[in-house]
């Protein structure tokens, strides 16, 4: 008798908790806004195919089963990649000259990343060059903000972090390999 009311009641919970959007499960150790992390791989609506990408508008980089990142197939510190990340997207991917409506011509990178990762590979590692190359777009987008509004890019209002969203296209394809 004591086996089957342990498994109801856990059956209870577990109905309970999964209908209450997982709160029971949320991981307690970071801030809610961590809580929200990336789908792996994400497919957004519209994402180009990386074959048809001109290789100089393409960064790839790769988290291997060792851990280890590659940049464009050569070893690289994962403390580099911003900085190789910024570097890309600011002077070696295509810029095109856009004008936007009520803040003038902006330069527009066509930088993509490709982020792979191999079978095998930590997903703390991985994270952690997902948010290397998320922090180069926040980066760029602040920047943007104070230069065209004189405000961070989170305290702009929606129409004009959407503007700012489309001077700086944050454009990551993930895949594993």
């Amino acid at each position: 008798m004591q086996i089957k009311t342990t498994l109801l009641f856990f059956i209870i919970f577990m109905t309970f908790a999964c209908r209450n959007n997982s709160r029971f499960f949320r991981n307690t150790s970071t801030s809610p806004a961590e809580d929200i992390l990336p789908k792996i791989p994400y497919e957004p609506e519209g994402e180009p195919d990386v074959e048809q990408i001109a290789p100089h508008n393409k960064l790839t980089l790769l988290v291997d089963a060792a851990n280890q990142v590659w940049i464009n197939g050569v070893k690289t510190k994962p403390d580099s990649i911003e900085t190789r990340v910024l570097r890309f997207i600011l002077s070696e991917a295509d810029q095109t000259p856009k004008e936007f409506q009520g803040s003038g011509i902006h330069q527009v990178s066509s930088g993509i990343i490709v982020l792979h990762n191999a079978k095998g590979t930590r997903y703390q590692s991985y994270l952690a060059a997902y948010k290397a190359v998320k922090a180069v777009f926040d980066k760029l987008r602040n920047e943007n903000a104070h230069r065209i509004f004189g405000v961070d890019f989170k305290d702009l209002p929606p129409a004009q972090s959407q503007l700012i969203e489309q001077i700086v296209p944050c454009i990551i394809v993930e895949a594993e390999l």
